[in-house]
C-alpha cells in the first residue's frame, strides 16, 4: 500500500464517496486541452493540460489537479514518478490550506524530478493558473531567472497576454522572495555588490541609520509587499524626520560645561 492509497482511504472515510466518484473514479472527465509545450528556460519541463496525460512524451508527471485511478502513469514500474498535488483553482482563500507552501512544494518536487534526469509533464486541467504558477516559482527559485524574465517566458510559452488571480499572485510573491534571497546570498558571498538604484541614491548615503531603518522597507518594496508609490511616501517621511532630528540637534543650546541642555 502506497501513500496515495492511504490518502484515498482517508478521503473515503471522511466523505463517504462512491467508487464512481473521486478519488476512486477510473478517469477524470476533462475536455480536450492544449498540447504540451516545453519551457524555454528548461526544455525538460513540459507544460500541458490534463487531457494530454495519456499521450505525453514525458517520463515523469507532476499533477496539480484531481485525476482518476487510471490516469496515474507508471503505476506498475515507477509510481513515484507521478506526483499529485490537489490544488484548487480558486481565488477564495478559504478554499486553500496553506496555498504558498503547496505551490512551493510542487515547484521543489519538479526540481527534484529534473535533477534525477526525468522529462516532466507539469499539468492541471487547462494550464490556466495552477501550472504557470508552479512554473514561475520553479523558474526563479531553481533555474536562476529573474521574476520578470520568468513571467515573460511563461506567458510566451502559453501564448497568453497575462495571467491573474490568487494563485499567480501568490506564486509571484514567492518568486520575488526567492529572488531577494538569492541576491542577499550573492551579496554575502561577495559575488555581487548592492548598489542603490533610483532617485534616492544620494539620500541613501547621507542618512546614518539607513541600514537599520530603510532596509526592511526597501526589501518589502522589492518583494512587491508595498508599491513604489508607498515606498516613496515612506522614504519622504523618513528623510523629513531625519532632517528634523539634525536641525533639533544643531539648534539645541549647551550649558557652561559644553554639554547639551536637557
Amino acid at each position: 500500500m502506497r501513500a496515495r492509497d492511504l490518502v484515498t482511504l482517508a478521503l473515503r472515510t471522511a466523505t463517504s464517496s462512491a467508487e464512481t466518484e473521486w478519488p476512486l473514479q477510473s478517469r477524470s472527465s476533462v475536455p480536450h486541452g492544449r498540447s504540451e509545450v516545453p519551457l524555454p528556460f528548461d526544455t525538460g519541463v513540459l507544460l500541458g493540460s490534463q487531457s494530454r496525460l495519456h499521450d505525453t512524451q514525458a517520463d515523469a508527471v507532476v499533477s496539480l489537479s484531481r485525476i482518476g485511478v487510471e490516469d496515474r502513469l507508471f503505476s506498475d514500474a515507477a509510481p513515484e514518478n507521478h506526483v499529485e498535488f490537489w490544488l484548487v483553482d480558486s481565488d477564495d482563500r478559504a478554499q486553500h490550506n496553506d496555498l504558498a507552501a503547496s505551490l512551493e512544494d510542487a515547484a521543489d518536487t519538479l526540481a527534484e524530478l529534473r535533477a534525477e534526469g526525468h522529462t516532466v509533464l507539469l499539468h492541471c486541467v487547462h494550464a490556466h493558473h495552477r501550472t504557470p504558477s508552479v512554473a514561475l516559482i520553479y523558474g526563479v527559485k531553481h533555474c536562476g531567472l529573474g521574476v520578470d524574465e520568468a513571467e515573460h517566458a511563461i506567458l510566451s510559452t502559453l501564448d497568453v497576454p497575462s495571467i491573474s488571480g490568487l494563485l499567480w499572485d501568490t506564486a509571484s510573491l514567492i518568486a520575488r522572495r526567492a529572488q531577494a534571497d538569492r541576491r542577499r546570498a550573492q551579496e554575502i558571498s561577495g559575488e555581487i555588490t548592492r548598489e542603490p538604484k533610483g532617485w534616492y541614491d544620494d539620500e541613501l548615503t547621507s542618512l546614518d541609520d539607513v541600514d537599520s531603518d530603510l532596509s526592511p522597507v526597501y526589501v518589502a518594496s522589492m518583494m512587491g509587499d508595498i508599491s513604489s508609490d508607498e515606498y516613496a511616501l515612506w522614504f519622504n517621511s523618513f528623510a523629513a524626520k531625519a532632517a528634523a532630528r539634525e536641525d533639533t540637534t544643531a539648534n539645541r543650546p549647551v550649558d557652561g560645561r559644553g554639554s547639551e541642555s536637557p
